[in-house]
């Protein structure tokens, strides 16, 4: 059953902000529903304006006033019942710390200078601090006593925006500040949206800091199914954050990617796009893809095989272990040993098979099948190796029979001819002998 382990005798709550009643509540398995009691009584929270509970169970008071007053208990339960009512925590109200000196809007500083960002505040009893950098905590250069930022050497990644936390046992506060590290190379590109056509794609996207300098910005366009694959650099017009980009195939995968440049250089590539150009056999638009797509989210076709008849060859495969996710189709791919690899053909969902190969070299073919949805292409299955003679009717190689095998049958023949030669010459040497036996 589920206790409740550790609760507090005492609770503080800040005066006028959002205070928290937590039951530290010990359950496998986990908790179901906590019911709380506000001096000895049920607490109804439907009668009281704006509490709630939150998922772990704790007791939500949106704005602390002397209402709120009281002695909490709560009784975890969880599919096995609970082992009983906690012992009762006592809500103290207290005023939350509040800053003294916040840090600026923004600073500005040149990489490899200092920095000092000032922040203090008060409260009952004195608050610590620490900072966060884009919501992440800084255990390294640990801020002065009274919450000042010393940063000895900047460097490009201190960019961003940062936060002066102060805590005590009533509540937590936070000022924020930006940061912008001049000198450096650009930051990455973000947001980058697409939207295509059947042999273009509009792309745009939201440029990172420049570094102090002005940047501009090369998009590099990849197309997936081309092996070898390889990615080709697109200048973009000075002071512009989007491109159309044109000599595409319909109904192909392409990936892009912007690169920020500066005077000081490059910075790195945005996260990766990948788009479908729209084909002409479809009766709607292609949907754009999200950055940062990875092919890995969509599970490859199982267990390909390859059979072969005197006129034909049968591809067969397993669907994806994940084909709820969305509507997809499968594309077979060929080629011959060490060419590049081309489409067969694509096939709808509930397809399995596949016979329509065409084969004009007598040379040994791979196979294989990959997912083609609206938001990628899976990885491939495994490959398949056949041999392939004619244009359309595929014949098995000539059987080759191994050489111990072949040693063992021939040796086998020779005993057997030896042995029917000894015997036919005994079998002489013995008539004869009798012969000559008989009397005259």
């Amino acid at each position: 059953p589920a206790r409740v382990v550790g609760m507090p005798a005492v609770t503080y709550v800040p005066i006028g902000l959002a205070g928290f009643v937590r039951c530290p509540a010990d359950a496998v398995p986990p908790v179901l529903r906590i019911d709380w009691k506000r001096d000895g009584r049920p607490l109804d929270l439907q009668a009281m304006l704006g509490w709630f509970q939150r998922a772990d169970g704790a007791l939500v008071i949106p704005e602390v006033s002397k209402a709120a007053l009281g002695s909490y208990s709560c009784t975890p339960h969880n599919a096995y019942g609970s082992m009983g009512e906690s012992a009762s925590t006592q809500l103290i109200l207290k005023p939350p710390p509040y800053f003294t000196l916040v840090p600026a809007r923004e600073y500005k500083q040149e990489v490899g200078r200092e920095l000092r960002i000032p922040c203090s505040a008060v409260g009952d009893p004195p608050p610590s601090y620490s900072w966060r950098q884009e919501g992440h905590l800084l255990p390294q250069q640990p801020p002065a006593r009274d919450g000042t930022l010393y940063i000895r050497a900047l460097h490009k990644e201190d960019s961003g925006r940062w936060a002066c936390v102060a805590s005590n046992v009533v509540t937590s506060i936070s000022a924020d500040t930006y940061l912008y590290v001049t000198g450096t190379t650009p930051h990455s590109a973000r947001d980058l949206h697409a939207s295509s056509a059947l042999d273009s794609a509009n792309l745009s996207w939201a440029p990172g800091y420049d570094g102090g300098y002005a940047q501009h910005f090369t998009v590099w366009v990849k197309r997936l199914d081309r092996r070898p694959s390889y990615w080709d650099p697109l200048p973009v017009p000075a002071a512009h954050s989007e491109i159309t980009v044109g000599d595409l195939e319909p109904g192909k995968f392409y990936q892009f990617s912007v690169l920020a440049h500066n005077q000081m250089g490059s910075g790195p590539f945005s996260p990766i796009l990948t788009i479908r150009t729209q084909s002409p056999y479809a009766t709607t638009a292609e949907p754009h893809l999200r950055a940062g797509f990875n092919s890995a989210t969509l599970s490859p076709p199982r267990c390909l095989t390859a059979n072969q008849t005197e006129s034909a060859l049968l591809l067969t495969w397993l669907p994806p272990l994940n084909q709820s996710e969305a509507a997809f189709n499968y594309s077979v791919e060929s080629r011959h040993r060490w060419a590049g690899w081309e489409e067969n053909g694509c096939l709808p969902t509930n397809s399995g098979q596949f016979t329509n190969i065409d084969s004009s070299k007598t040379t040994w073919y791979e196979f294989r099948v990959l997912v083609v949805a609206d938001d990628g292409i899976s990885e491939p299955t495994n490959t398949v190796t056949v041999w392939m003679a004619g244009a359309l009717s595929p014949t098995r190689p000539a059987l080759e029979v191994p050489q111990p095998i072949l040693a063992g049958v021939i040796a086998g023949i020779c005993f057997l001819a030896i042995a029917v030669l000894f015997s036919t010459v005994a079998a002489c040497l013995i008539s004869r002998q009798r012969r000559s036996q008989r009397p005259g």
